[in-house]
């Protein structure tokens, strides 16, 4: 059902919204929804357009503004409350947000409900009614890989200028597998809700694959993707909705499978049938890692 996507990720959103008062890991969060961790924080980030730790934080900033308000508790007690380590720490992440100290604010009198909590709509999820919804199993040996690798994140998100300087490069690689292109997925597994942030960095690769590791042009690196077994869906249509796509992929498709994911990385391979960025008769693969 179309509205199955949906349901998981509200479900968490609940979860957050009756806790906001209790310590909150993504561990936690992320069985509400019935999502592995590392699954959750990508479904969480494309699908809502937020990452997990800004939105739990601009939250409990959101109620923490009305506590002030609506209440004459001591603004020490309400930071301790909304899970601010000291009052120094909720005055900080409060003038960022509300341009004056929660004093001031209290102090005005004038309640800005400036984060409300997240609502879902089904018209990202109009495209994906063609997609195929059970995956292809294949298995993979390991591939060498020569590319580029960066740390990104939401607030300076460099992949297309990755991509751009990485295909100027790709005909120096002169002992190149095949044809194909890979965007490689390399997320660290013991991250905390408080550690993400909008400046969040995580791994990112572009790369070929090659016959060998003799002759790689400087500047490029070199990397060893570790092969097995993969869950393979397909996405046809531009770069736009790819992100959509993601979202499906990982949110419902996958977790339908019974697959159990495999601490790997996953990746994009951009194949013979990817026709360029903006042609809706493009198809890219998502390659899955599973046990």
């Amino acid at each position: 059902m179309e509205n199955d996507y949906t349901q998981n990720i509200e479900r968490a959103v609940e979860f957050i919204e009756t806790n906001l008062t209790q310590p909150l890991t993504v561990d936690l969060i992320a069985r509400e929804a019935c999502y592995s961790k590392f699954h959750f924080l990508r479904i969480f980030a494309a699908h809502t357009g937020e990452n997990l730790g800004e939105y739990v934080r601009r939250r409990r900033l959101t109620e923490s503004a009305s506590e002030l308000i609506s209440t004459e508790k001591l603004i020490l007690n309400i930071a301790l409350e909304f899970q601010f380590e000291s009052q120094e720490a909720f005055t900080r992440s409060f003038k960022n947000v509300y341009q004056m100290t929660p004093g001031a604010y209290r102090k005005k009198g004038v309640e800005q409900v400036l984060f409300q909590r997240r609502t879902f709509s089904q018209e990202t999820l109009r495209h994906m009614k063609k997609m195929k919804m059970e995956p292809e199993i294949k298995i993979a040996g390991d591939k060498m890989l020569v590319g580029m690798s960066s740390k990104t994140s939401l607030n300076n998100n460099k992949i297309p200028q990755m991509w751009q300087d990485f295909l100027k490069r790709i005909p120096e690689v002169k002992n190149r597998a095949n044809t194909d292109r890979f965007l490689l997925n390399r997320f660290n597994p013991d991250l905390k809700v408080e550690d993400i942030t909008d400046d969040w960095e995580f791994e990112k690769w572009v790369a070929v694959e090659v016959e060998d590791f003799d002759d790689v042009p400087q500047g490029l690196e070199t990397h060893t993707n570790k092969g097995g077994k993969y869950a393979v869906y397909i996405h046809k249509g531009t770069v736009m909705t790819f992100v959509e796509t993601s979202a499906y992929v990982f949110g419902t498709l996958f977790p339908k499978t019974g697959s159990e994911f495999d601490e790997r990385d996953d990746f994009v391979r951009y194949g013979p049938k990817f026709l360029g960025p903006m042609n809706e008769e493009s198809e890219v693969e998502i390659w899955i890692p599973i046990k």
